[in-house]
């Protein structure tokens, strides 16, 4: 485990869908950005009053090399067509 992440902001439908990856992944690869492989136990929690929420999740690097080669080279040779061919 590289480390914990978390964030607190007001509540809005916003902050809880959808962009609480994007929001982590930003964070974890400014702490880590050389070796972060993945971010774990994403948690949100809405303050008692409704107010805010708080976001976590635990920031992590892969033990073997084996499987950190292959996650960083997942999209290799992969090749996008429009026509879905």
């Amino acid at each position: 485990m590289l480390g914990e992440l978390s964030y607190t902001e007001p509540f809005s439908p916003d902050a809880i869908e959808g962009k609480i990856s994007d929001r982590l992944k930003k964070m974890a690869l400014e702490k880590w950005p050389d070796m972060i492989d993945a971010i774990v136990n994403e948690n949100q929690t809405v303050s008692p009053d409704g107010s805010q929420v708080t976001v976590t999740g635990k920031a992590i690097q892969y033990e073997s090399s084996v499987n950190r080669a292959a996650l960083h080279h997942l999209n290799d040779n992969l090749v996008a067509s429009p026509n879905g061919n």
